[in-house]
């Protein structure tokens, strides 16, 4: 590992991780930041795999996505004089259709399909990303030319009926076809095209990429936040990851929320108290939404589940409802787990004399217990939603070394009441929100 790479993963630890030498007289209540962290919840979606392209599709009729980006690589087909490409003879049928054509000049393109007995000639419009499009009564046709050299393919929505694909030879162009029947006037939302190492969509947007690699596996990780879609892709093979995907023999590729800095899996093992033994540690690799990580795969071993860790010390399982986020685990919460706090997530960290605290998503710490002369019996931590002085308070109460709260004074009603542990013992708090009168 570089020091590049040691200098960043220090910072991805830090960014969940408080500093250890915080010195806090008595019991002190830092001000706190109100920061929502932006979520973008992916869609229950499940596997799909394509070599060279991805299809996206939406309702009959929808319109193209528009051209934010450049593409890295061109998909256009390009002649100097025009050229018909056979897809479909007379005896080659595909489904309903047979013959299919397509013309294509340097003023513009047209296909020619029949459909059970109707003719028709639709005139091409090329998207923004390159393909030509061919949108018909009977049928929607597109072709482009095959990214990388590699066979492209797509995985089209079931809904429209009966769709083909493959790919054919234009004066030493390999060019990928693609038709589906049963929707009148369908148009698609967009197509994701891939090589060795960049993913883009035919509207024109850029996939963010990373570098995932472990022994072996050295595959792209990416995401294209536009269509709610995170995956992985090699030379050839193309990966929507969901929660987890796997190719025996080859890799495992894992989703995990942005806070995971390190990942491993679980795999069976006899005699072992839980019956999991955990695997190697990987580092995981940053997109915008979540985090990926990916496994060389051990022969003959399938793992059970995959496990995530902000500091390599507290671990995590991955969330299968939503590997995205985080989420706050019961009593009692250990170094590393999250808390909620009146709306607020928080991290437990241990400070300096192993007691611990709780840490906002910028690292800034709201509650410690102690300092060098030891840890307080309890008390208040209290705050000001608005600026003026005579704004009612919210408090949150704490004991020390406790897993119960006294009563309030006033016979307020505790809310958020949550135990977190340190290596030096236990915390215990409840939170009362600011009352107005």
């Amino acid at each position: 590992m570089s020091d590049r790479d040691v200098t960043a993963l220090l910072e991805r630890v830090a960014a969940h991780t408080p500093h250890l030498d915080v010195d806090v007289p008595g019991v002190v209540a830092t001000g706190r930041r109100r920061v929502r962290r932006r979520r973008v919840l992916a869609g229950s979606m499940t596997i799909a795999a394509s070599a060279g392209a991805l299809w996206w599709g939406v309702g009959p009729g929808s319109g193209l996505l528009g051209a934010e980006e450049i593409t890295p690589a061109s998909v256009t087909w390009q002649v100097d004089e025009p050229t018909t490409v056979t897809i479909l003879d007379g005896v080659t049928r595909g489904g309903e259709v047979a013959p299919l054509t397509v013309t294509k000049g340097p003023e513009g393109s047209s296909a020619t399909f029949v459909v059970s007995g109707h003719e028709e000639t639709v005139v091409g419009r090329p998207m923004a990303g390159g393909a030509d499009l061919f949108v018909g009564e009977r049928a929607t046709v597109l072709i482009w030319r095959t990214p990388a050299g590699e066979p492209g393919s797509v995985v089209a929505p079931t809904t429209y009926g009966s769709s083909s694909l493959g790919t054919v030879e234009a004066d030493g162009d390999q060019l990928t076809y693609w038709y589906t029947l049963g929707a009148a006037d369908y148009t698609p939302r967009d197509i994701v095209f891939h090589d060795s190492d960049r993913v883009w969509t035919a509207g024109g947007q850029v996939a963010e990429t990373v570098e995932l690699r472990d022994g072996d596996v050295d595959l792209t990780g990416f995401e294209l936040p536009d269509l709610g879609m995170i995956g992985v892709a090699d030379d050839e093979t193309l990966f929507e990851v969901d929660t987890t995907v796997g190719v025996g023999g080859v890799f495992t590729a894992a989703r995990l929320p942005q806070e995971a800095v390190f990942a491993r899996q679980l795999f069976p093992e006899d005699g072992e108290p839980d019956g999991v033994v955990a695997g190697p540690v990987v580092q995981t690799r940053e997109l915008a939404t979540a985090d990926l990580a990916v496994f060389d795969w051990e022969a003959g071993t399938d793992a059970t589940g995959v496990q995530w860790s902000v500091d390599a010390l507290a671990w995590h399982d991955q969330d299968l409802d939503d590997p995205t986020v985080a989420g706050v685990e019961v009593d009692p919460v250990d170094v590393g787990g999250r808390v909620v706090v009146l709306g607020e997530t928080y991290v437990v960290s241990a400070d300096g004399q192993g007691w611990p605290q709780l840490v906002d998503a910028e690292g800034m710490v709201f509650l410690s217990v102690s300092d060098a002369n030891g840890p307080s019996d309890g008390g208040v931590v209290m705050w000001r939603d608005a600026w003026w002085p005579w704004a009612p308070r919210n408090h949150v109460y704490f004991a020390v070394e406790e897993e119960t709260l006294p009563a309030i004074a006033d016979g307020a009603e505790l809310q958020d009441v949550v135990t977190v542990s340190g290596p030096a013992g236990v915390v215990t708090l409840g939170a009362v929100p600011a009352r107005d009168g």
